[in-house]
């Protein structure tokens, strides 16, 4: 797993990218995995423990989470979709929930 040998079915991504990966498997595994759920139960405690922090610090620095509207999905970049140092042409925001891709 940590190595960086080619392997069958394998994929050649960044460090950067690795470490993104893994910050967001937790929030993935719990929104998308019920058997995860069921096996891990104290990660889900720990995510949504996480969750709160995160939603009682935006909402003390006065921020509001934003969440694209049904529409607007097809407007969004995904933030994995470029390399490393690489915008597609588009600039990019950020701000306190994520970033954000301008056309």
């Amino acid at each position: 797993m940590l190595d960086n040998k080619p392997t069958t079915g394998s994929i050649e991504t960044s460090t950067v990218m690795k470490r993104k990966l893994a910050a967001e498997s937790l929030e993935y595994n719990v929104k998308n995995n019920k058997v995860f759920c069921s096996l891990f139960p104290e990660y889900v405690e720990l995510y949504e423990k996480r969750e709160e922090e995160r939603k009682a610090k935006l909402a003390e620095m006065g921020e509001v989470e934003v969440t694209p509207d049904v529409d607007d999905e097809k407007n969004v970049v995904p933030s994995g979709n470029f390399g490393e140092g690489e915008t597609g042409g588009l600039k990019g925001v950020t701000t306190g929930v994520g970033n954000c891709a301008l056309k």
